[in-house]
């Protein structure tokens, strides 16, 4: 018998998803909502499911190991954590300014979001930046993987050629920056919304569940 209520995370994310993350720098299973979908209806019907699909993000961009990482900022003041530290498996943990590029592509993977919980508001850098759009100081080498917006081309059932090429253009791009909105009032960063294209639901100003805010308990 299924609980009412049922949560369940992809554990990694979708930048690393099988078929759609940066190869070779993937993991070996599909990150996205799909396996959820396929657990749950095996248990009921679709028509008695309510499925909210929520996409986590921070307000910087982290990534352990290599792979594409266009606003890596060598020198991020903000300790990384005790959770995240550099390892012989795992390799060194990178950070880097918020990058919307990056972030739309992987919304456009999911085919959208009911809502997104943002996460360590209370790590924003005094100058935050986040990254618009990208661009190629030689413009044909961005040809099939960015669009005339600077913004990543996303491809259904793309191929492990493709993923790999995408990877390496990803290491030539140049990200256009413009400062992070830092909205005053009751919903910081409402401002992001109408740049992602999903609604913030819920958001994280601390470490503690004192510091989580909740605005769409359900669907946005």
């Amino acid at each position: 018998e299924l609980p009412a209520h049922v949560v369940d995370d992809a554990n990694q994310g979708v930048l690393l998803d099988e078929t759609y993350g940066f190869a070779p720098y993937t993991t070996w299973t599909d990150t996205t909502f799909k396996n959820a979908t396929q657990l749950l209806t095996q248990v009921r019907a679709v028509d008695e499911i309510e499925l909210i699909k929520i996409g986590v993000m921070r307000t910087s961009m982290t990534r352990h190991g290599r792979g594409p990482l266009p606003t890596h900022q060598p020198s991020w003041p903000d300790r990384p954590g005790e959770h995240n530290t550099t390892g012989d498996w795992q390799e060194n943990f990178r950070q880097g300014h918020l990058d919307l590029v990056l972030l739309r592509y992987a919304l456009a993977v999911l085919g959208g979001v009911d809502q997104l919980a943002v996460t360590h508001l209370d790590r924003v850098q005094p100058v935050g930046l986040m990254a618009t759009s990208y661009g190629f100081g030689e413009p044909h080498r961005a040809r099939g993987h960015l669009d005339s917006y600077g913004q990543i081309l996303v491809v259904r059932e793309p191929s492990y050629a493709r993923q790999l090429a995408l990877t390496q253009a990803l290491g030539l791009v140049r990200p256009f920056y413009r400062p992070l909105p830092r909205a005053a009032g009751p919903h910081p960063l409402a401002e992001l919304e109408p740049l992602l294209g999903a609604r913030i639901g819920l958001y994280s100003t601390g470490p503690t569940r004192h510091e989580k805010q909740v605005r769409w308990p359900g669907r946005a």
